[in-house]
């Protein structure tokens, strides 16, 4: 269980970039600063994923199976046949 710690750079990041359009910083200056966080918060979410590789990994359920011929007929031929062709 990956703990709150390491989770809380990626909130506080998210909180700037939710804040940055509203503190009166230049055009340029809040672009660049909002690719840089933008880029930051992919960073640490690689650090999260890497650090807890079994939360992330593919699980393969199987949730289909094959029913045997006998006890279902799937078949085309078998679902038009009649009763002479036996």
């Amino acid at each position: 269980m990956i703990s709150m710690r390491t989770y809380r750079p990626i909130i506080i990041l998210g909180v700037l970039v939710a804040l940055v359009p509203y503190i009166g910083i230049p055009f340029e200056w809040r672009n660049t600063l909002l690719v840089f966080l933008g880029v930051m918060i992919i960073f640490f979410g690689l650090v999260v994923r890497h650090r807890s590789p079994s939360q992330y990994k593919r699980v393969s359920t199987d949730t289909y199976t094959e029913q045997e011929r006998d006890t279902v007929s799937n078949s085309r031929e078998d679902m038009f046949e009649t009763s002479s062709d036996h």
